[in-house]
């Protein structure tokens, strides 16, 4: 058992590190040396790990965290267990009419991950995502109406093509039902610095049983390679459990996985960069994956040791520091993206028809309401084009601290 020194006021960094290592593959901590301190309340909540702690470590974490904690984290996995079974009921419903409509469909992300890889109420899902092909979109969105599934944003009539080439998703809420769906027809922007295959998605796709649900769902290799530029791209690692995820398929579906596969789907994807770097920080924080592999080394070597401390620290706090040139040497990777970024500005500048498509629809049909969704969409282009100028970065207030030039980094090769 390790265990860290108890310290009078613990950082909220040492507290995120000291729960990882609950979870960590090679390790056999079963404590917490911080489980008094009232930041762990905020650090494990926040990072979405309550459940999933409660089922890994939950016995051993009863007389280590206090009462009101541990009582709460009991709660919460239960609340989680019973919210598992009533997504899968709601699910299979859904899949069963898209099956009916001769939709065809893949399943994404958590939905998949709790029927697979975790244990029944161990993963909480806020939605559940569901890939589609394009041209299906209106009639999966009727598929949905049917099972009480109404769009959030904008009719289903207008679900043009102009509105399909401006967003990759449309979200929809049942009355009464906390958790939305979610359908995809793009996994990422056009704008995004790598190139997903739809195809790389959809062939040798695979069926899979949970309790009560059955559903399709992307190979093994393409899943991974999805998880990783989820975690990256979309949500720069936080919270951990975007890494945990990938950490917990390794773990329990390595020996399916062919890594040969997964580095080949990367170089056609252009997101090399962004594969290695989640895989050093999975294996930084997790122990996994396991480097003797000559094979798992050949998808990890384009992210340097510079620049996982440099990750850890700035996006998930990690106590490590990282010299200055370290920095730069990151800041000069991202400046070829920002010439490209002010010609898609000025486009959307010149034709931003689909977008004020969906404006007009917001603004309650209201042509009158038009010039002031024009004004609305230039002023999110021009406050998204300081973001990138050079040396400008994007603060948020639940990540840290974010760049443009950063995502466009993990797509170069």
């Amino acid at each position: 058992m390790t265990t860290r020194t108890k310290h009078p006021n613990p950082t909220r960094q040492e507290i995120l590190l000291d729960t990882v290592g609950l979870l960590h593959v090679g390790k056999q901590q079963k404590r917490l040396a911080f489980a008094n301190d009232p930041l762990l309340k905020e650090v494990v909540w926040s990072q979405q790990l309550g459940p999933t702690l409660f089922h890994q470590a939950g016995p051993a974490l009863k007389d280590t965290l206090p009462e009101k904690a541990y009582t709460r984290l009991q709660r919460e996995y239960y609340e989680a267990l019973r919210a598992h079974m009533v997504w899968n009921k709601t699910v299979n419903d859904v899949l069963i009419t898209f099956y009916a409509e001769d939709i065809p469909v893949l399943c994404l992300k958590g939905i998949v991950l709790a029927n697979t890889v975790y244990a029944p109420g161990e993963r909480t899902m806020d939605d559940v995502d569901l890939l589609i092909h394009p041209g299906d979109l209106k009639r999966a969105a009727r598929a949905l109406e049917e099972t009480g599934f109404l769009p959030t944003r904008i009719p289903i009539s207008a679900m043009t093509k102009g509105f399909q080439r401006t967003y990759t998703t449309a979200t929809f809420k049942k009355k009464g039902f906390p958790w939305a769906v979610e359908l995809h027809w793009k996994l990422f922007h056009p704008s995004a610095p790598f190139t997903v295959r739809d195809e790389d998605l959809w062939c040798s796709s695979q069926r899979i049983y949970g309790e009560g649900i059955a559903l399709n769902a992307p190979p093994w290799e393409a899943f991974l390679l999805h998880l990783a530029l989820h975690a990256s791209y979309g949500h720069r690692f936080s919270p951990v459990r975007q890494v945990y995820d990938i950490a917990r398929l390794i773990q329990v579906k390595g020996e399916e996985l062919d890594w040969d596969e997964i580095r080949l789907l990367a170089k056609a994807w252009k997101c090399t960069n962004a594969l290695a770097l989640t895989l050093r920080i999975c294996h930084a924080l997790f122990g996994v994956p396991h480097t003797d592999d000559a094979k798992v080394q050949a998808c990890m070597t384009p992210a340097s040791n510079s620049l996982v401390r440099y990750t850890l620290r700035t996006y998930l706090g990690s106590p490590p520091r990282v010299a200055e040139s370290d920095s730069m040497h990151l800041h000069t990777l991202f400046q070829h993206g920002v010439s490209w970024r002010a010609v898609g500005f000025l486009l959307n500048l010149l034709f931003p028809s689909p977008t004020i498509l969906v404006h007009q629809y917001e603004y309650g049909k209201n042509r009158s309401q038009l010039p002031v969704a024009y004004l609305s969409h230039w002023m999110t282009l021009f406050r998204r084009s300081l973001k990138m100028l050079p040396g400008q970065e994007s603060k948020s207030k639940t990540q840290g601290g974010r760049s443009e030039k950063w995502q466009h980094w993990l797509g170069a090769e």
